[in-house]
């Protein structure tokens, strides 16, 4: 069965409605929103990694890079067969040209992205 790190960083997917805050609050770690995935254990291991609960519009460069760093980490453990990085959607496009960029030319496993839109 695969091993896949799956790290999660905020975003939309981790929040939830919020009356004293009023309007919506990243609450939820990897572990929540994995348990809304049932089945999951038997497609793969699932290791799940929390990076905070961060809005994708508040990412700085540096905290980019240490993301990068922690898929690295992820990937070169000899036991892991993927990563996932579960992020908000205003700055996916850059996420994805940074990783991009930083794996030109690296053989290894893969590193996916994911993103999801929920209505507001």
């Amino acid at each position: 069965m695969a091993r896949v790190a799956v790290i999660f960083t905020g975003g939309t997917i981790s929040m939830r409605a919020d009356s004293e805050a009023g309007g919506n609050v990243p609450v939820l770690d990897g572990a929540a929103i994995l348990a809304q995935t049932p089945g999951l254990a038997a497609v793969a291991e699932v290791v799940p990694i929390d990076r905070g609960l961060t809005p994708a519009s508040h990412f700085t460069f540096s905290a980019l890079i240490d993301l990068a760093g922690e898929i690295r980490q992820a990937l070169e453990d000899g036991q892991t067969d993927g990563a996932v990085v579960v992020q908000g959607t205003d700055t996916i496009e850059e996420t994805s040209f940074l990783f991009r960029s930083w794996s030109r030319g690296r053989c290894g496993p893969p590193a996916r992205r994911a993103t999801t839109v929920r209505p507001t």
